[in-house]
């Protein structure tokens, strides 16, 4: 036997494109795509998260995991990242009212208040909320929510402080990844620069500026999706709008990187991996969590329910935060494509499904003058 028949035989595939066109669909499908495809990510990474690739395969087969595994005693349970962005979409849908009233107002206050509610359903002690007996809110009317999923720990302690965390004066030098999936109710409104509001999102627990950026980036794609253009023009879109913002450059670096690496995927027509994502990060950092999603996005774009499970089964089987970048991935191929892609199964096991088909036909709706509209989402 000779030498080259001992070598590793790699087997390239036929080429495929490096276009990644989004499917031609309304507002209302890209929303719900965007919210439920983030869902089915969290509940299929949750399971897996910071658990290596052997570990994995020992417990689930040489193929993964395919189908949702129980977490919390709870098969399709969601974690706090899901949770995070219900309270965060509720609270813009409350500044759409107060903008609706010509009422001053501050989005990051409310939407503070929003999730200091959702840490009330974490068990917190201490006294509730000042502003909890005018604005309750509808969230904490659904018992599922009170449940706790290993909560961010930055996130609780910076919930906790008495200050608000803003992109100008950090509450925490986090640059983790736990704010990122909170921030994609920013690219539903198009009124707001969704850069800016997804800062705002994230400064609230996560100061450091790497964080921030990132955030800024999976919102400007998210935007730039929901109007149908390809993950390349809404990238450009996303680093052009941060391109002067103090830490732009290290999100910036890893977010070319990730393209350029699915992109020479493509060209080989290869399936890569899961041990090759470990060469862009591990996700427990915000800029590389959103490296990850892209790269597993790109690497699986097209609009089936088959490439979209590929591209999920990718962002969640690695040693890192599996919940957070199938979160991402979900949500930006959600986007692209709406709701037909996502694997109906999955959504039939998803837990707090109906809550949030709720929540997407309301940011699909962003705002209805009927009364009940603003008791439902009281501007505080």
């Amino acid at each position: 036997m000779g030498l080259h028949d001992r070598l590793p035989i790699t087997i390239y595939g036929p080429r495929r494109s490096m276009e990644t066109k989004a499917t031609q669909t309304d507002r209302r499908d890209r929303v719900l795509g965007c919210l439920f495809g983030g869902a089915v990510g969290d509940a299929l990474g949750g399971p897996l998260e910071f658990r290596n690739s052997q570990d994995i395969v020992a417990t689930f087969g040489a193929r993964g995991l395919r189908d949702f595994a129980p977490l919390h005693g709870t098969t399709g349970a969601l974690t706090d990242d899901t949770q995070l962005m219900l309270f965060a979409a509720e609270a813009l849908l409350r500044v759409r009212v107060m903008s609706h009233g010509y009422r001053s107002y501050y989005p990051p206050t409310i939407i503070r208040n929003a999730m200091r509610r959702w840490l009330l359903t974490q068990r917190h002690i201490g006294p509730p909320p000042e502003h909890l007996d005018t604005a309750r809110g509808w969230l904490l009317d659904i018992p599922e929510l009170w449940v706790e999923r290993q909560p961010d720990k930055i996130t609780m302690l910076a919930l906790k402080r008495r200050g608000l965390g803003t992109p100008e004066e950090a509450i925490t030098s986090s640059a983790g990844a736990g704010a990122m999936a909170r921030c994609a109710p920013a690219a539903m409104f198009p009124i707001d620069d969704p850069f800016r509001l997804a800062t705002e999102i994230a400064a609230i627990t996560h100061g450091h500026p790497h964080g921030l950026v990132s955030a800024g980036y999976m919102a400007v794609i998210l935007s730039q999706l929901m109007h149908g253009t390809t993950i390349q023009v809404a990238v450009t879109a996303a680093i052009t709008r941060g391109m002067f913002i103090a830490g732009q450059n290290r999100p910036a670096q890893v977010v070319r990187y990730a393209m350029e690496r699915a992109n020479q995927v493509r060209f080989a027509g290869i399936d890569p991996g899961w041990f090759e994502l470990e060469e862009i990060g591990n996700g427990k950092l915000a800029h590389d969590a959103l490296g990850l999603a892209l790269y597993c996005a790109l690497c699986h774009p097209e609009p089936t329910t088959e490439s979209f499970e590929k591209a999920l089964v990718l962002a969640t089987h690695h040693s890192g935060n599996s919940c957070t970048v199938g979160a991402l991935t979900g949500q930006i191929l959600g986007t692209m494509h709406g709701l037909s892609v996502i694997p109906p199964r999955w959504l039939a096991a998803l837990e707090l499904r109906d809550v949030i088909a709720h929540m997407a036909e309301d940011l699909a709706a962003e705002y209805r003058p009927e009364p009940e509209w603003k008791q439902k989402y009281p501007p505080l």
